[in-house]
């Protein structure tokens, strides 16, 4: 039959999916991109994978430290005494 002119396609919902703790640990699209995400004893968000694309996360304390995805990596410096980052 087709869509009639003024009709909408339903699309399938996005699905989120959390672990026994309430994290966030996937994503499905309605478009087909699906990420996940990974956590260390501590909850840390300590991976990210997005589509076949890997974010590592580096932690020191409670502060992100460093990011690295793809061969690049991100560092991060703070104010001293704070969580506020500088750069």
């Amino acid at each position: 039959t087709g869509c009639q002119p003024g009709q909408r396609q339903r699309q399938p919902p996005t699905e989120y999916r959390y672990d026994c703790q309430h994290r966030l640990i996937g994503i499905s699209l309605p478009g087909g991109s699906v990420a996940s995400y990974k956590y260390d004893a501590f909850g840390r968000r300590i991976e990210k994978t997005v589509d076949g694309h890997t974010t590592e996360f580096l932690w020191q304390g409670e502060r992100l430290i460093a990011e690295s995805a793809d061969n690049r990596y991100r560092s991060y410096i703070y104010e001293p005494g704070t969580f506020r980052p500088l750069a």
